[in-house]
């Protein structure tokens, strides 16, 4: 299993709740209309989810929005207004 500690806060809580479903990349980019490759960049913090991602994201892996909104946010990770 691999260590994501040194992740932000924001990937650390996505890959627990993307365990937690049993879920896969491409599972999770189907759902929200990303491919797998963006999805895990999203996961390692090089990508940057917009408003209705982060939303569909959130209702899939059974998250709080603000919570992980303030996660990105307050890492840099999700550009406010995108």
């Amino acid at each position: 299993m691999e260590n994501h500690s040194r992740l932000p806060q924001a990937c650390q809580r996505l890959f627990q709740a993307k365990r937690q479903c049993g879920l896969s990349f491409q599972d999770i980019g189907q759902h929200i209309g990303h491919d797998e490759v963006w999805v895990a960049a999203l996961f390692y913090g090089q990508a940057n989810p917009t408003e209705p991602d982060l939303e569909k994201l959130c209702q899939l892996l059974q998250l709080s929005t603000e919570a992980l909104r303030n996660d990105f946010l307050n890492h840099g990770l999700m550009h406010r207004g995108s």
